[in-house]
Parts: C-alpha cells; sequence; structure tokens
C-alpha cells in the first residue's frame, strides 16, 4: 500500500496523540517522538517496496514459464511475495 507523505505525517501524529491521550506513553518531545514514528513507517514501506521490486524480478525471469501454464500474473506475484515473507519472519 502506498502512501504519501502528508498521510504518512497524518498517521505518525495520530499514533503518538492517541497513545499520549490514553496515558500509554509519556514524551518529553512531541514532535520528535511524531518523527521517530515517521521514519518507522517509512522504513517498513521501504522493506516492502524492496520486496515487490524482487518479486517483479523474480516473475520477469519466469514469465515464459507462466504463460505457457495459463498462470496469473496478480496469484503468482500474492503467493511468491508470501513465501518471502513467511521465509523472511517479515511482518508487513
Amino acid at each position: 500500500m502506498k502512501l504519501r507523505k502528508q498521510q504518512i505525517e497524518v498517521l505518525a501524529s495520530r499514533i503518538i496523540e492517541e497513545l499520549i491521550d490514553r496515558g500509554s506513553i509519556e514524551v518529553e518531545d512531541s514532535l520528535k517522538s511524531k518523527s521517530s514514528v515517521r521514519k518507522t513507517i517509512l522504513e517498513d514501506l521501504a522493506i516492502e517496496d524492496t520486496l515487490n521490486e524482487e518479486v517483479r524480478q523474480f516473475l520477469e525471469k519466469i514469465s515464459s514459464q507462466m504463460r505457457q501454464g495459463s498462470v496469473e500474473y496478480h496469484k503468482m506475484f500474492r503467493l511468491v511475495k508470501e513465501k518471502l515473507i513467511r521465509e523472511r519472519n517479515l511482518i508487513l
């Protein structure tokens, strides 16, 4: 899922504000905390982007085999991605 920069900013702010409002965390600098959450979200999205690109490259290599077997690209993409997620113990 792609998020725009503004959406990530809003998400990070809401996460920190909600945790503060619930009394789950106390922060000295909410801007620094929001920045940290934003950075974490961006890193996580980058991991998924890298994984998606890896799956695309793999499927490109086997595209002729997929055509011969009448395999649908999106289904194979999902299966390969899920397999890599399990193998690498990723949480996306």
